[in-house]
This record gives structure tokens, C-alpha cells and sequence, in this order.
């Protein structure tokens, strides 16, 4: 899974890049209902998380490139009738065909730019491929409970530990930031989702591709993580014109080299 992201946003860029621009009607809209609910609807901002709103780029009606806000969750079908069910925000690749993604896959495919991603993994497995030290660990689990503290007694509230923030930290799991050791963009596909709100409006929701690890995330303690191609390809992935199931996992092929860094991050 991908529990966070890094998104870029700079559609100036985008535009040199790819000719893509803002859809103005959609993105209107969003502020909108940012402004009267921003619960609901919050704010984007470059690190995304489930329930964030970021801009995804896609093919519009005219041919051309566009972004437009989605949330990151996808809305689920229709034949889902359980409110408890979480809904998806990441979409395994080699389960892409099934029911779930029904309104999703060979349907609407958009990408996302990431420049890094967060994981949760566990600190046994960290410690075990000795690619951190225990004091290390130690020392961002007292940040994290110290900016806790402060945030609670700021808003007037009582502190108190949790009862993970008192397990010992070789039994706990812990934030890591992946990030290409070049500086360079990953280019991530993603599958959304649309639904009719009671304003009249459409609200879209998705999920990133998700794929097996390379070799260093996966020493690192997670064993899955977003699907990245090459520029050529996250282009073609968002062509759904005459391409079969099978066209689009060719696609998925085309990664380029990467090789990721990581460092302890925070979970916010």
C-alpha cells in the first residue's frame, strides 16, 4: 500500500511538460466546497493522505490533457452496500480485474507526479536489515510523543500516553519516507471513480497503482509500493482508445531505473 505521498502540483510545469492545464469548471468547484465544508473537502496541499484532495491528470472530453481535484479514495460500486467497508485508495496491479475496480479499470485512468512516498513498516524488520539504528528509532518516537504533548495541552486538553506510545519501540511500526536517490519525478498511474453529490455536482475519487517493491524498499521492511512508468507511458496508460487488460499491464512494465532512499519521517 502507499500510506502517503508526496504530489506534485505545479500545473505551470505540467503544462510545459505534457500541455496539461487545470480544468477550470472542476477546479472552481472544488474551492467552493472547500470554503463551505472543509472537512469534507479539504484543502490540497503537496503531501497527500486517505481523504485528501490533490490534482490528477487525465485525458478530457477534447483530447487534450487536464487536471482536475480528486479525492484520495476511490468511490466504491454500486453493488457495495456496506458502509463499513473501507474504501480503496491504493489498487494492487494483479487485482485490477476484479468486481471492485469495475467502474474504475479500462474505464478511467489518470496519473499522479510524485516525488516520494511514506510506508508503515514494522522496527523489527528495520533493525533486522540493519539499515537503522535502535537509538535512532528511540529518539524519532519521543518527537513524535513530544509534538503530541504539546498539540493536546495547546488545545487545553489532559495528556496522557498512548498505550503504543508505551510498548517498547522494537515491537512498534514506524513512518518511512522513500524517495529516488536521483531527486527525480515518479510518474504513478492511477484508476478514479466518479459520484453524484446531493448538490448536483460530481465528485471523483482514486487510488494508485500499486506494485511489488524493488529490492531496497523491500530490505526496508514493506512489501508493496506505487507502480511508477516512464513519462511515454503514464501517457499511453491514460489513452484508453482500442487497448485490452493486457495492453494496459504492458504498460505497467515500462518502469524506469529508480533506485529509493529512505529516512524516518513522521506519520502527519
Amino acid at each position: 500500500m502507499c500510506f502517503s505521498a508526496m504530489v506534485k502540483r505545479d500545473m505551470k510545469k505540467f503544462g510545459i511538460d505534457f500541455g496539461g492545464h487545470w480544468i477550470r469548471e472542476d477546479l472552481e468547484t472544488f474551492e467552493e466546497r472547500s470554503k463551505l465544508d472543509p472537512k469534507l473537502f479539504p484543502a490540497m496541499k503537496d503531501r497527500i493522505f486517505q481523504g485528501s484532495y490533490t490534482a490528477v491528470m487525465h485525458k478530457t472530453k477534447a483530447g487534450d490533457i487536464g487536471a482536475s481535484p480528486m479525492r484520495y479514495g476511490v468511490y466504491q460500486p454500486g453493488f457495495i452496500k456496506d458502509p463499513k467497508i473501507a474504501k480503496a485508495f491504493n489498487a494492487r496491479r494483479d487485482n485490477l480485474t476484479a468486481p471492485y475496480w469495475s467502474d474504475a479499470y479500462e474505464k478511467h485512468h489518470g496519473f499522479v507526479v510524485l516525488n516520494g512516498f511514506y510506508e508503515w513498516v514494522a522496527v523489527s524488520d528495520l533493525l533486522k536489515a540493519g539499515v537503522v539504528k535502535i537509538s535512532e528509532i528511540k529518539a524519532q518516537f519521543e518527537k513524535e510523543t513530544e509534538e503530541r504533548k504539546e498539540r493536546i495541552l495547546a488545545a487545553g486538553k489532559k495528556y496522557a500516553m498512548t498505550a503504543t506510545e508505551k510498548k517498547d519501540p522494537r515491537f512498534r511500526k514506524i513512518i518511512i519516507h522513500f524517495q529516488p536517490k536521483d531527486g527525480s519525478d515518479l510518474y504513478v498511474p492511477v484508476v478514479y471513480t466518479r459520484k453524484k453529490l446531493d448538490d448536483g455536482g460530481v465528485d471523483y475519487g482514486f487510488a494508485i497503482v500499486t506494485d511489488d517493491p524493488q529490492h531496497e524498499v523491500l530490505a526496508a521492511g514493506h512489501d508493496r509500493s506505487p507502480s511508477f512508468v516512464t513519462k511515454e507511458a503514464v501517457l499511453d496508460w491514460i489513452d484508453l482508445k482500442g487497448k485490452s487488460s493486457a495492453d494496459f499491464q504492458e504498460i505497467l512494465n515500462h518502469k524506469p531505473p529508480k533506485f529509493f532512499e529512505h529516512q524516518l519521517a513522521s506519520a502527519a
